[in-house]
C-alpha cells in the first residue's frame, strides 16, 4: 500500500495504527464467515466481545481466536 506524503497523516507510521489495520483485516476474514451478522468494529471492546461470543459457541476454532485476541491486546 501506498503511503502519500503529507503531513496530516503521520499517524500511519505509528505502529499501533498498522496494528489496528491488521486487527480489521484480520476481523473481517473471521466475520465473513457469518453473513447473517452486523458487527460493528469500530470499537475494539465491540469486536473482542465478539470474539469471545463466536469462541464460546464453538463457532471459531481457538487457533484463530488466540491469534486475534493477542493482536487485540497488544
Amino acid at each position: 500500500m501506498e503511503v502519500r506524503k503529507n503531513k496530516n497523516r503521520g499517524y500511519q507510521k505509528l505502529i499501533v495504527w498498522s496494528d489496528a489495520i491488521e486487527y480489521y483485516a484480520l476481523t473481517q476474514e473471521v466475520f465473513r464467515k457469518f453473513p447473517y451478522d452486523n458487527i460493528a468494529l469500530g470499537s475494539l471492546g465491540e469486536s473482542v466481545s465478539g470474539l469471545h461470543a463466536y469462541r464460546k459457541s464453538e463457532q471459531l476454532p481457538f487457533e484463530e481466536f488466540e491469534a486475534l485476541d493477542s493482536l487485540a491486546y497488544k
